[in-house]
């Protein structure tokens, strides 16, 4: 059965503001049995236990222009009929009301079909009743629609070339007030809602908090908001924002000669970066990631590497001082460079026998933590 209605378009005023859920009943003065109020407002609202600020949100995010149909099922195949024969569709005014008068006693279901501008249509189905219970209350709603979004900048880690996300950004107006936060999503990437920006208008964005293997930029940085108007979509390249791991001062590989103590020259070696699994990281381009690509130590029997970034990382000869072979059982040494690393981390092969001893010792001023791994090793001659 099709429903018939009128539309009011009068304002009245609320009291008695109780909120439940999504759905907050308000007590209407100077309402007429079977009248109804729908206040739509458009705001991620997770849990409001304060009544003002109900109060609040109904005057400041009330949001015209947004055209809502009304349907008898909750399935909307079956719209509400109006007086004059048409489909029931509204729309909301500069409040974010819709008003309603003179509505039989039934359940219906409030369909958006149309999103105000800057706003992505919304697929939520609202259900309101009207019965002996409610009949003279308003009905106040808080609908989820989703802002429309732009994509601002996207961290990328400088070492990787990878996207980073997690980093918490704060944006800022010309006068110094924050309008805006948000962490970079999976994609590494910053989104803002295009309407909460003044098209032309200077703006900054500054790092408040990154993931504990990065360092944070807190330096102010600006930029121009630019938008089509008409169709409210951003216009302003991605901006690219790296992000540096934090580092220590420096990794010391050191070969040596157990027995006789003397430096071993010519190790040659590679350093690759190593995943969350322990798989040799690989970034985006299908490029690993080498703290040293290839790596030689000195006649001291030494490689030093300065400002190491944060990571786990694998450890392999790929030829052997004159007069050693290498070990093909040896698949690689791995090492952690962290917070707890200190200054410098020394990794030290020695070599007793067919025994290579391999430790990793971190110094910070005076305290020194040792890892020591065994592994089996092939010589060639008497010397080691």
């Amino acid at each position: 059965v099709n429903v018939l209605f009128p539309i009011i378009t009068d304002r009245i005023n609320c009291n008695n503001l109780i909120y439940n859920s999504k759905i907050t009943s308000i007590n209407w003065e100077d309402l007429n049995v079977n009248s109804i109020r729908i206040d739509i407002l458009y705001e991620n609202i997770e849990e409001i236990n304060d009544k003002e600020k109900i109060r609040i949100l109904a005057s400041e995010y009330g949001v015209e222009g947004a055209v809502y149909k009304v349907y008898n099922d909750k399935e909307c195949t079956n719209p509400v009929i109006t007086i004059d024969n048409k489909e029931a569709e509204f729309v909301t005014d500069k409040n974010g009301t819709i008003k309603l008068s003179d509505m039989p006693y039934g359940t219906y279901y409030f369909k958006e079909v149309e999103a105000p501008y800057g706003y992505e249509l919304s697929d939520e189905i609202i259900e309101v009743k009207i019965n002996d219970e409610n009949s003279n209350l308003g009905v106040f709603i808080v609908v989820n629609d989703p802002l429309k979004k732009a994509d601002l900048l996207q961290k990328i880690d400088t070492f990787t070339k990878d996207v980073v996300s997690g980093c918490e950004f704060e944006i800022y107006n010309d006068d110094g007030r924050m309008i805006y936060s948000a962490k970079t999503d999976s994609n590494g990437k910053v989104q803002i809602p295009i309407i909460y920006f003044e098209n032309g208008g200077k703006y900054y964005y500054k790092e408040v908090s990154a993931p504990k293997m990065y360092q944070v930029d807190e330096e102010a940085k600006e930029f121009i908001a630019k938008y089509d108007e008409e169709k409210c979509e951003w216009t302003l390249e991605l901006i690219e924002v790296g992000n540096d791991r934090k580092t220590i001062e420096q990794v010391i590989l050191r070969k040596t000669d157990r027995e006789t103590g003397e430096p071993l020259q010519g190790c040659e070696f590679t350093i690759v970066l190593l995943d969350e699994n322990g798989e040799e990281y690989v970034n985006q381009y299908g490029e690993k990631i080498y703290l040293v690509e290839k790596g030689v130590t000195n006649e001291e029997g030494e490689y030093v590497i300065k400002d190491v970034p944060y990571g786990t990382y694998r450890f392999v000869e790929i030829k052997a001082p004159e007069g050693y072979e290498l070990d093909e059982d040896i698949t690689g040494l791995e090492f952690t460079v962290d917070e707890r690393s200190g200054d410098t981390l020394i990794f030290e092969v020695t070599n007793t026998g067919d025994i290579a001893v391999v430790a990793i010792a971190s110094i910070a001023v005076v305290s020194v933590i040792g890892i020591i791994y065994v592994l089996k090793r092939k010589k060639v001659n008497s010397i080691m």
